[in-house]
């Protein structure tokens, strides 16, 4: 692993946030009801923080490589992951107003839906540990490599 490798550095913020995935899981299986408020609050505002830019780095990840001749299974693979990214954005936004309101008659429709948003986030990231990582570390390269830099750094000013 090269850290000054534009898809290491990807990939490191990957192993980064699905370290933190399995930390609220461990969290999350062994809290009360009544004390889970709080571990609601703090992954929703973590993830809402972290993922838009992490997943949007990931779909420039994927653009890059659409532009390469792929076999029409990694095509279908790297496009379900897309597809996945908009649900759990959707379904992160949906738990953010729902945790936001405080109401405790929705605490354990907010607990499943964080429940079922950590293992389709831990699924997730075990696919793209299986093909878009590698994947990209072996088609892109060269010219490809210093463009997707090119997009990422611009990601990142743009955020800052």
């Amino acid at each position: 692993m090269n850290k000054n490798d534009i898809v290491d550095i990807i990939f490191q913020t990957h192993t980064s946030g699905k370290e933190r995935i399995i930390i609220f899981k461990i969290v999350a299986s062994q809290l009360e009801n009544e004390d889970i408020s709080e571990t609601l609050k703090e992954f929703v505002v973590f993830f809402s923080s972290h993922l838009p830019l992490h997943f949007k780095s990931e779909e420039i990840l994927i653009d890059i490589l659409k532009t390469i001749e792929l076999p029409v299974n990694n095509i279908n693979d790297i496009s379900n992951l897309l597809t996945e990214h908009k649900s759990m954005e959707k379904e992160l936004e949906e738990l953010k107003i729902q945790v936001e309101k405080s109401d405790s008659a929705l605490q354990e429709d907010s607990i499943q839906k964080m429940n079922k948003l950590i293992e389709q986030l831990f699924q997730h990231s075990k696919k793209e540990d299986q093909i878009l990582f590698p994947l990209a570390q072996e088609k892109i390269n060269g010219k490809l490599k210093e463009k997707l830099r090119s997009k990422i750094e611009h990601l990142h000013k743009n955020i800052s």
